[in-house]
């Protein structure tokens, strides 16, 4: 449909192969070829193009030429660019990624030839491939390519489903191009369902993004056909004729005869309304001749309707019968139940492929949270012997120092056994409210793990004996509720896992000696630790992460480990928060959504930092060091900003956050002599800063 697609692989394809080329001292045809295909870049020719695929070329260069032919034919004979795709792909040699693309292109032509069944089978398998390659670009072209599949087979759900996943793969490739086209064809889909608004939005979006494109080819007129026919059906006729007359003019030069036969029908469809009938039935029978020579079977049928509708409302049934013999042909070649079929069963076995991935995943992640299950346990019975022992010693300690008292004077006895009582009191209020916090904290996400496990051996049971009835129905609706159980017990159990970490590290005291620390390292190092493991978890997430350090600062005393921890949940919640805004913006339906950049920042600086000497009087200026780490996320609500230090208290969605990061930090940097600070404005983003002397 669009020359583009092929040609931003084929930029990519020939810079590799022009880098290897220099690399491996290639002969000097193999330099002149690589300069022809300079050449035929800058002005395609069809003649120059094939002489040079059926010359004795090295493999590599033959690929990246059939390919080009490929995209050449696209627009002007379907059945040409199957036959060049498919010595393409029968080539010995090819690179993976364009292999790939190879077959995502083939499933295209297949689609645009009415068999949705080829053209699943061969975008599925390059899409496979484009995915172990981590392709961003290539993957959310094949999506969009799926997208337009399931939308010739009328299943809007899955069609829209497609575009959407490639809009938010592509947003954040460099390549725009799939961008472009499945904001296009969420707008066509939109206007297949009568939302015009919503289709004139879409399409709008897509030309604006495709303008900014450096590499434009033959879109622009495809997109101008769209808006005239929206325009079209608000009504606005002089505007949709406009946009139809330079859709055209663009088609005819660029020989794009989609656009072109697509721009003749709306053409000819205005001028009918205006009873300008010659003029209509001559855009109405070019656009027909334009899509027979493309060999489209969906403009065939469209225009063959629209001519049989004209000559059958002039009363000329002749004419009328010859068009609606080629229509009928075409809407069987379009509606083949055979083809249909196979890609129903070709689509179900994708999804069944997929489940079983899925089902996969959920065993290994069963048999993690029961190894996690028997730590936890192990765990608790070490704190229980642990406290045991504790209280037996201090149980032997009271009965010596109960043995003692009579050596000592009572008053002096007294005061000690009261002190005694006093620090005793403390600790055991300090313990409770720690185990009371435990309690509290996980009881509720074992309580879920407990109940839905029971709930799961019942269903189970019902499964199994619905299987052996046959009543697969009930079984699948069994078999969906035993899903859901099992990701909420995933969920809980993950939680309980969290908080007990958490309080684990909480309540630890670090036995690490302070040493001399490089603290730009540091930060730095941090800095791309909570990037990447923040990518590992979610590859969709990207962000700028900068940084602004102060190179005159020595290296300080510090615990490096507590410090690096403190550091490192403040940058993990700075990515947590841009990645919150960058979903949101995301969902707003404007232009500006798309212009919202993640941003990081971590600074240090060393400042003077005066009053803080020896002694009630002393005026001696010392150096101080502060660590900055700046997003601009959401930022933290004023009516909260003085809660976010306290144990247990989060401002994340629950489950997402134990509430200790904070706390945990702020106690690591009071224990050196440091501060925590916080500025945040709402909306604006938030700014952690860390003091320390040095």
């Amino acid at each position: 449909m669009q020359k583009l697609i092929v040609f931003c692989w084929l930029v990519v394809s020939l810079q590799i192969l022009y880098a290897q080329s220099s690399r491996e001292n290639m002969s000097g045809r193999v330099e002149a070829t690589s300069q022809l295909l300079k050449e035929l870049r800058a002005t395609p020719n069809f003649d120059s193009l094939k002489q040079l695929a059926a010359s004795d070329i090295d493999a590599k260069t033959k690929a990246t030429t059939l390919f080009w032919i490929t995209a050449a034919y696209l627009e002007t004979s379907l059945d040409s660019s199957l036959r060049y795709i498919k010595q393409f792909n029968n080539l010995p040699f090819k690179p993976k990624f364009l292999e790939a693309n190879g077959l995502v292109i083939m499933g295209d032509i297949y689609s645009r030839l009415g068999d949705p069944a080829m053209a699943l089978e061969n975008i599925l398998k390059g899409t496979k491939t484009l995915q172990e390659l981590k392709d961003s670009a290539g993957i959310g072209m094949a999506y969009w390519n799926l997208g337009k599949v399931y939308q010739s087979l009328d299943n809007a759900v899955k069609a829209k489903n497609y575009y959407l996943n490639s809009i938010k793969i592509s947003s954040s490739a460099k390549d725009t191009t799939p961008l472009s086209f499945s904001m296009g064809n969420l707008g066509q889909l939109y206007m297949e369902a009568d939302r015009i608004d919503s289709a004139l939005y879409y399409t709008q979006l897509a030309y604006e993004i495709y303008k900014k494109e450096t590499n434009q080819h033959s879109y622009d007129p495809i997109l101008e056909v769209q808006l005239g026919n929206i325009y079209q059906k608000k009504g606005n006729t002089a505007l949709a004729m406009k946009y139809y007359k330079t859709a055209l003019e663009k088609a005819t030069p660029k020989h794009n005869l989609y656009a072109g036969s697509d721009a003749c029908l709306g053409m000819a469809t205005l001028f009918k309304k205006d009873n300008r009938y010659d003029s209509s039935y001559y855009y109405a029978r070019e656009g027909l001749n334009m899509a027979q020579r493309l060999n489209k079977t969906d403009l065939i049928w469209k225009a063959s309707m629209f001519l049989k509708d004209f000559f059958k409302e002039r009363n000329i049934p002749d004419s009328a019968f010859n068009y609606q013999e080629i229509m009928i042909a075409t809407n069987d070649s379009m509606h083949n139940l055979e083809k249909i079929n196979k890609a129903h069963i070709i689509s179900f076995a994708e999804q069944q492929r997929i489940k079983e991935i899925v089902i996969q995943e959920r065993e290994l992640q069963a048999n993690k949270r029961i190894y996690l299950l028997g730590a936890l346990l192990t765990i608790f019975l070490i704190i229980a012997i642990l406290l045991y022992i504790n209280n037996r010693n201090k149980q032997r300690a009271n009965a010596l120092l109960e043995s003692q008292k009579k050596e000592i004077q009572r008053t002096l006895t007294e005061l000690k056994t009261t002190q005694a009582q006093l620090v005793q009191s403390e600790k055991m209020a300090s313990l409770g409210e720690l185990t009371a916090g435990i309690a509290h904290e996980i009881q509720n996400p074992l309580n879920f793990v407990n109940n839905f496990s029971e709930i799961n051996q019942e269903l189970i049971e019902e499964l199994r004996k619905e299987l052996e009835t046959g009543n697969t129905r009930m079984a699948t609706e069994i078999a969906n509720d035993i899903k859901d159980n099992s990701e909420k017990i995933n969920h809980h159990g993950k939680r309980a896992d969290a908080i007990v970490k958490g309080m684990l590290q909480h309540s630890r005291k670090s036995s690490g000696q302070k040493e001399l620390t490089d603290i730009n390292a540091l930060c730095d190092e941090y800095l791309r630790l909570a990037y990447h493991g923040l990518r590992a978890k979610d590859k969709s997430f990207n962000a700028k992460f900068e940084t602004d350090f102060d190179n005159s600062i020595s290296k300080i005393n510090i615990v490096p480990q507590d410090i690096g921890r403190a550091i490192l949940n403040l940058i993990t919640n700075a990515f947590y928060a841009v990645s919150e805004k960058q979903k949101s913006e995301y969902l707003k339906p404007t232009t500006e959504s798309l212009i919202y950049e993640p941003s990081v920042t971590v600074s240090t600086k060393r400042s003077p930092l005066g009053g803080k000497g020896a002694g009630p009087v002393s005026q001696t200026v010392r150096n101080e060091v502060k660590i900055t780490v700046k997003d601009n996320g959401n930022g933290i609500p004023e009516s909260i900003v003085n809660k976010i230090f306290q144990p247990f208290f989060t401002t994340k969605p629950v489950g997402q956050g134990t509430g200790l990061g904070l706390s945990l930090s702020y106690d690591i940097v009071k224990a050196h002599g440091g501060d925590l600070k916080v500025q945040t404005k709402e909306g604006a983003g938030t700014e952690f800063i860390i003091l320390l002397p040095s």
